[in-house]
Parts: C-alpha cells; structure tokens; sequence
C-alpha cells in the first residue's frame, strides 16, 4: 500500500516536471517564429527552450558536435546570429557573448566542460540540423533528474515524501528543466550515497567528475571516509574512477585546445581577447567570508531565503562522517571560488548537487514543529514558482518576486 502510494506521489512529480517543460515565458514572437507553439500572454506552450545564462552555450557545443563533428564553435555562433538553431530558440539572430578560448587561426572553442555536451550529442545526432536538438536535450536532463528521484525515493523511505521535498521544494525543478550540469551532478551524487555495485559506483564517480570537476573532493573525502570506516575496495574505486576521470578530463581538454597558443589545465574560465567573448578571466579560489555567508543568505544568490527548510540539514552536518563531511567539503569549495554567486540563475545553483545530502540531514533530524512545516509551506511555494515560470525567479529575491507577482496581478486587475 505504501509503495504504490509513493508511486503516485512521484508520478505526480514526474507529471509536473514534464508538463512544466511545455511552458515557456517570457517568449516574443520573433522567438516563437518557426516554433510550433500556443500564445498565453506573455507566454506560450511549446517545447522546452533554453532560457538563460550558460544553457545556450552548452547547446552550442552539441550542436557543433553533431553538424560540424568538432569542438569550433565560431561557425554556430555566426549561424545562430543568422537564424539558425545553435543557441536555441530564444537566441537566433541575438549576437551572444561567446563564452571561448580563441587560437590564432580564429577558431573558438567553449571554456565550458564539454562532456556533458559529448554525453547529449549522440541521443540527439538524428535531429541535427532542427528546432528539435534543443528540446530533446533538455528533456534528457529531466529524465536523468527524475530517475535519480525516483531511486532517492526508493532509498528514502516508503512514502517518498523526502523524494518529492527535494523534486519540489528545492531548485532542482527549475535547473532541470534547462540545459545545467548541476542535475546531472546531483544524481551522480544520488547514485553515489546508495549505490551498492562497485562496478557501477565506478561509472557514477567517473562520470559525476567528468560532467562537474569539482565533484573531485566530495568524492576524495568520501573515499577517505569509506577508508576510515574500513571499506577498503568503495575507497579505492572512489578515488580510482574519480582521479581517472580527472586525468582524462585534462587530457581530452589539451586536445581540444592544442592550438590556442596557451597553456591552462582546463581551460576554466579562460580568455584570449575573442571579438564577442566574455570577459572571464580563470577560476580563482581564495578563502573569502562573503561565498560562505552569500551560498548560505544572500538575498537572490542565497540558498536558505528561498528555502529555509535546509537549515535543519545544515545543523545536522556536525555529525560528520561518510555521508556528510564531502557535503561540507564541496560547500567551503564553492564558497572559496571568487564567483560563488554563479552569475545568472536562481537561488545557489552551485550548490544543487549537495542537496539531496541536506535532505537526508533534514530526515535524520526529524523535526516536526510548526516553524519547521511553515519552512516546508514556504520553500515548496517558491520552488513550484521557479518550477513552472523560471524566468520570474532568476537574479530576483524572494521580496522581488512576490512584488513583482502583486503588481502583475494588481495590473491585470
């Protein structure tokens, strides 16, 4: 009875998920042009579109990947500007920064991992060409999310509450259904905490790290935990895959920007003067009090103002132990990077693949007081609002989005 109660419950889940990709919004009719669609106001029922911030750039990569068979993207930027599909529908014809590294022949190619790209890009090989690269990228990232949701509700409990909290009462819905790493890193994460098979914790450490290299610590630490409470073999094939995939990263990386006529590791963040380009310079780390307090309360880049409910998993991170100390690794790792804010988003996009961690934090500690259910009433509301309608919640407070929907609603009235 409990399970086929759980399983309505992320049937539900995964319902909303997929019918809130079909709505897009704000979307101008030189956006929808070409896109089979139905206008609501401002908005309009189609499939998914990349919305903002470095999805078009993903997107382009894919795209380069599997017209061109290279990792050049000046050519789909140009085409992009000139109609095509490249960036996204919400981008023909917008001159774009290019986030890239330029070589002197004039070639581009994305700062960007691209591995998530390289992942997408055989799935989606028979659309090329088409509006319809983009919308069945996106919907394979919410089949990742969904899938790591439903096994995170099967690991969790028998009525999959804490499995629907995170699906909705965090930002994953609204990275999900967008072209992000974060989700990506957040079910390796997920697959990670539960899996049992050595073979496969293999494949999810090694392909966790690749998709978002700073999944590294996390994992180390957890190897060093898994070594400390005596599992030898789950440490050694944590840092075994994970230092594996790190060198194949680099090594892939080098390749790819042979010749650009500098040396960086990674190529993070780098930046050689490209007509059009960012201007990004590295990924510098420092110990800085601002990311600690800004990934914790910061107004719009914060975590806990849009959903306070994770305090109660952040308290219990003084246990320590396996499956909390990489969480607190990876948090002091992403408050030290110097753009810890993330740039355009919702809430603290850095740090979606640590919260199914806060989940369970917040489930060990069962609290069942009132201030802790008003926590949940408030997080489940604003994550349902970037859920349906990201464009509203994005570099917007929490004050900033309730006024705006008040004054949308008072001007309607």
């Amino acid at each position: 009875m409990l399970h086929r109660k759980a399983d309505r419950l992320l049937l539900l889940v995964t319902a909303l998920y997929f019918l809130s990709s079909l709505l897009q919004g704000p979307v101008s009719d030189a956006e929808a042009e070409g896109v089979m669609h139905l206008r609501i106001g401002d908005a309009v029922l189609s499939p998914p579109m990349v919305l903002s911030g470095d999805s078009p750039h993903y997107l382009v990569v894919v795209n380069s990947l599997i017209e061109d068979w290279d990792f050049d993207v000046s050519n789909n930027y140009d085409q992009a500007e000139r109609g095509d599909w490249d960036t996204g529908a919400r981008f023909r014809r917008d001159r774009l920064d290019h986030h890239v590294d330029q070589g002197p022949d004039g070639r581009q190619y994305s700062y960007h991992a691209p591995f998530l790209p390289m992942m997408l890009a055989p799935f989606v090989l028979p659309l090329r060409g088409t509006r319809w690269v983009e919308p069945a990228c996106i919907w394979i990232v919410m089949t990742v999310t969904l899938a790591a949701i439903w096994y995170f509700g099967r690991k969790t409990g028998d009525d999959a509450r804490w499995a629907a909290l995170l699906a909705l009462g965090t930002p994953l819905w609204c990275y999900a259904r967008d072209l992000w790493t974060e989700p990506w890193a957040a079910a390796a994460w997920i697959g990670v905490l539960f899996c049992e098979s050595l073979p496969v914790l293999a494949i999810l450490a090694f392909l966790g790290t690749l998709i978002r290299y700073p999944l590294f610590l996390p994992l180390l630490v957890m190897a060093g935990c898994a070594f400390w409470q005596g599992d030898k073999r789950r440490a050694i094939v944590l840092i075994g895959s994970s230092t594996a995939a790190l060198f194949v990263a680099i090594g892939v990386i080098q390749l790819i920007f042979s010749d650009v006529g500098h040396f960086s590791l990674l190529h993070f963040g780098a930046h050689v003067s490209a007509p059009g380009s960012s201007a990004l310079v590295g990924a510098p780390f420092s110990i800085r009090f601002d990311g600690l307090f800004g990934l914790l309360g910061h107004p719009k880049d914060g975590l806990l103002p849009f959903f306070p409910f994770l305090i109660w998993g952040f308290l219990q991170f003084r246990k320590g132990g396996y499956r909390y100390l990489p969480a607190v690794a990876f948090f002091l790792l992403n408050a030290s990077y110097d753009a810890w804010g993330a740039g355009t988003g919702f809430s603290a996009r850095y740090l979606l693949p640590m919260i199914p961690v806060l989940i369970l934090a917040v489930q060990d500690a069962r609290p069942r007081d009132w201030l802790f259910k008003l926590a949940v009433l408030w997080s489940l509301g604003f994550g349902f609002v970037a859920g349906i309608y990201p464009a509203l919640a994005y570099d917007r407070s929490p004050w900033q989005m309730i006024r705006h929907v008040w004054l949308h609603l008072a001007n309607k009235g």
